[in-house]
């Protein structure tokens, strides 16, 4: 056998076409960094130029999020941390592709971007990342539990913090899934544990996790409502000593359980009672007790009656002492959650203004937008005592579709009255935010507010109004606080209500406000507005 040796020449040749091979790689990769450099352009001009797109409410820098639920809420190191469901790549089979995006701020206005914080990894037990909460351990860590699809209930804690990294726990899932399921997308589970000992007692879903004394508990949120075969009917409560070890200690619910679903609980104590947020058709609470391991309900309420665009409600405590929540925003627009809603419209994700909660004497909750949101204030424009008789009042002096707005009206017999936003001088676009003296209802007209009736679509089913019970104690004047935002509409309501809305007009001319009164007087004390500065990038 005859061996020969490669001299100088040939090892030069060798490094020649590594070189070139190299060369071309490095040619093709500044190719695409450059093509896609070229469209993030192209996509964040198309974005800007969008006027619908909101300029002070978060909205998802990029792309489409169907679901967006906000999750893992904490204040931590002087910074408020949200996280939040996305897709950053199309699903394919067996795997979703849900993961959480992070952001955090120091004033609950201004929000930094960081790298995605939880994502399915190829040895994970999870197929995506779906909702959870965030809260701190027996060493002030801050741990983070999510229901990890295709495995169960997982948990990850910071490792540094920025709360950039999290590590998972090897014991994960921490409560596996005691069943073989299905999906809300029709997607098969991994995991098959129809054996376990607690088949039938618990359902796997959505869960809420905190640190009691020297206990944590868990909230596991009940599916039966929205997959056929899962088999427990009512949502669990569990406690472990060290995270990893979980023991189920029967119904969450003393009474009152939420018939058929509980999404996205959000769980904690507010002033001398306990509130659980959760998503049921739409934003609800309930007020009461804990005690014994269960939760008493006392009292409930919902924050999207009839057509109302919120969903997935998350909540932190702050330095201060504050409850604040946020949630996520429907869109109303056609083919909500398609591609080819993706590729019509480029975005979506729309948080709310962060919003502070407590209790009122009678233990009824309330609800009012955070301070920090003045810093956004401009152009204050100030009108003082002024009266209405069965009469349209315009502002000429106050227009625009990125402004706040706060009023207060005393009603002096009249049937009806209220304030018209959006509005197109020959008055064909315009909503009317009216309060019905007669019917004690706060009600929000949405059959005017776009010359396109499929971008409102979601209204349609219940006549394009949202209509809330209120009733005014002797005396007592409304105060209609309102931020408009382009697409978003929230509309707070002497702090007891918090009416949130999706609107389209078509016309630029759009922008009017008016005050008016109908059968009857109202004399006005004050009403200010102000423009907003834009807080997103984009």
């Amino acid at each position: 056998m005859k061996t020969t040796l490669i001299g100088s020449a040939g090892v030069a040749a060798g490094l020649s076409l590594d070189r070139k091979v190299l060369a071309q790689e490095d040619a093709f990769n500044q190719r695409v960094i450059q093509d896609a450099i070229y469209s993030m352009h192209l996509y964040r001009d198309k974005l800007i130029k969008d006027k619908h797109r909101p300029r002070y409410h978060f909205v998802m820098p990029e792309g489409m999020a169907h679901p967006f639920d906000p999750n893992g809420a904490i204040y931590w190191k002087g910074r408020y941390h949200l996280f939040y469901v996305f897709q950053p790549y199309q699903p394919v089979k067996r795997h979703r592709g849900d993961c959480w995006a992070h952001i955090s701020s120091h004033d609950l206005v201004h929000w930094r971007f960081h790298s995605t914080a939880l994502k399915p990894g190829e040895d994970d037990p999870e197929v995506a990342i779906y909702s959870g909460n965030a809260f701190l351990d027996k060493n002030g860590v801050p741990t983070i539990i999510y229901q990890g699809l295709g495995a169960g209930q997982c948990i990850a804690k910071a490792t540094d913090d920025n709360l950039d990294n999290w590590k998972k726990l090897r014991a994960n899932p921490v409560i596996p899934y005691p069943e073989f399921a299905l999906d809300n997308d029709g997607a098969e589970f991994r995991t098959v544990l129809d054996e376990l000992p607690e088949y039938g007692k618990y359902d796997v879903w959505d869960p809420h996790a905190w640190l009691d004394g020297d206990t944590y508990y868990c909230i596991s949120g009940d599916n039966s409502g929205k997959v056929k075969g899962w088999p427990a009917d009512n949502s669990t409560l569990w406690k472990s000593k060290d995270l990893e070890n979980w023991k189920l200690v029967g119904d969450f619910f003393h009474h009152g359980e939420t018939p058929g679903v509980l999404d996205c609980p959000d769980f904690f104590k507010l002033g001398d009672k306990y509130v659980l947020l959760f998503l049921h058709e739409g934003l609800k609470y309930k007020i009461g007790e804990f005690k014994n391991e269960q939760f008493h309900p006392e009292k409930q309420g919902t924050m999207t009656w009839q057509s109302g665009v919120g969903y997935a409600p998350e909540s932190l405590l702050d330095h201060k002492g504050r409850r604040i929540m946020w949630a996520a925003l429907y869109d109303s627009r056609p083919v909500w959650g398609d591609n080819y809603y993706l590729t019509r419209h480029a975005w979506d994700g729309v948080l709310t203004l962060p919003r502070i909660l407590s209790l009122d004497k009678n233990n009824d909750l309330l609800m009012e937008p955070a301070q920090e949101l003045q810093a956004l204030r401009a152009n204050h424009i100030q009108k003082t005592d002024f009266t209405l008789e069965d009469s349209k009042l315009k502002l000429s002096a106050i227009s625009g579709d990125t402004v706040e707005l706060d009023i207060t009206i005393l009603s002096q017999g009249a049937k009806e009255f209220g304030i018209k936003v959006c509005c197109s001088p020959d008055g064909s676009e315009e909503t009317d935010i009216i309060y019905d003296s007669r019917r004690k209802v706060v009600c929000v007209d949405l059959s005017k507010t776009s010359s396109d009736k499929e971008l409102m679509e979601r209204y349609e089913e219940h006549g394009y109004k949202q209509e809330a019970k209120l009733e005014l104690k002797s005396g007592e004047s409304l105060n209609f606080h309102i931020f408009l935002d382009r697409s978003v509409m929230e509309v707070f309501v002497n702090n007891r209500l918090a009416l949130t809305h999706r609107v389209y007009p078509t016309r630029d001319d759009s922008q009017g406000v008016a005050v008016f009164a109908k059968g009857g007087t109202i004399k006005v004390p004050r009403l200010d507005a102000w423009k907003m500065h834009p807080s997103n990038p984009w």
